[in-house]
């Protein structure tokens, strides 16, 4: 986990291939290698991990991760998983509301993922990851620039270094330069 959330993933892999039948070993194996973009080495865990436990929450967690750096019919699939698990009232988490919330903004239903992060915020109004979906999900359903700024301001409180922020400052500052190329 150290070297994980260093960022040094080699490092972490060599750790971890040694655990391969280890479920929690290979949640982060995979974690990896989507945060590398290597889904074919993604795919190819899964499928083996597949082998050896197909009923566990955390090996259908794991599909779902991996079903939303797919897309098509397995943005539903991955809906489908993370409904499941919300369906035991212990399982019903933040991190559970935002995973059905992204499957449904990749599904094109806003509202709904809407809804889902409104509940989640409800549960935790200083969860990084429901603030940047709620960002992103306000913007897609043209949500007032009041209502976006708030959640951005809200982010900004909890989370000030976090990568969502950085990325817009530096698109904003992109932007600014642009325009001025182009003042009248």
């Amino acid at each position: 986990m150290i070297y994980y959330l260093e960022g040094l993933f080699e490092d972490a892999l060599k750790v971890l291939v040694r655990h391969n039948r280890n479920l929690e070993c290979v949640a982060l194996i995979i974690q990896i290698y989507l945060q590398l973009d290597r889904l074919d080495l993604a795919k190819r865990d899964i499928a083996a991990t597949k082998t050896w436990t197909e009923d566990a929450m955390l090996a259908q967690l794991i599909e779902a991760w991996v079903g939303l750096r797919t897309d098509g019919d397995k943005y539903q699939e991955a809906y489908y998983i993370y409904e499941e698990i919300a369906q035991s009232s212990s399982s019903n988490t933040v991190k559970v509301l935002n995973g059905q919330a992204v499957c449904n903004i990749l599904l094109g239903r806003y509202p709904e993922a809407e809804d889902l992060l409104l509940e989640a915020l409800n549960k935790s109004n200083s969860d990084p990851d429901t603030l940047v979906n709620l960002i992103v999900v306000s913007n897609l359903i043209g949500k007032p620039t009041e209502v976006v700024n708030r959640y951005i301001t809200q982010l900004k409180e909890v989370a000030p270094n976090h990568v969502f922020l950085h990325d817009l400052d530096l698109k904003t500052s992109l932007f600014d330069c642009s325009a001025q190329r182009f003042a009248l």
